[in-house]
């Protein structure tokens, strides 16, 4: 296998072997997000939303698939804020639902600030 997981303050994480040390930088440095920025700037994704999804990973909930479907993605989410906890994907199906049903501006910044903290203030590897 490609990857093991560790338990680091009580937070179990995968830990991919199989990434090389351009990867690594890519990912310490954000710049592995950079297609994404480009996608909100043409219109494509919004900074606060689902994550995208392939269809498959929606089979058999056909009302959930079409709410997920009918916003635009986003780079950061209730799912991805949650990530850690998140061992199933029906579990970050669900924390999307809750974000299309609860939407707000106020929200969507609450979002953006525990993503931002999240990006500088906890301790990277």
């Amino acid at each position: 296998m490609g990857f093991h997981l560790i338990v680091i303050n009580s937070v179990l994480y995968i830990q991919n072997n199989k990434i090389t040390w351009l990867g690594k930088f890519l990912r310490k440095t954000l710049l592995d997000e950079l297609p994404a920025y480009y996608n909100v700037l043409v219109g494509e994704m919004s900074l606060v939303g689902p994550r995208p999804r392939s269809t498959n990973m929606l089979e058999n909930t056909i009302d959930a698939e079409n709410k997920i479907l009918s916003v635009k993605p986003g780079i950061t989410g209730l799912s991805q804020l949650s990530a850690s906890l998140i061992f199933n994907t029906q579990v970050a199906i669900i924390l999307d639902l809750d974000y299309i049903n609860k939407w707000s501006l106020l929200l969507d910044a609450k979002i953006l600030l525990k993503t931002i903290a999240g990006v500088f203030f906890v301790n990277r590897k």
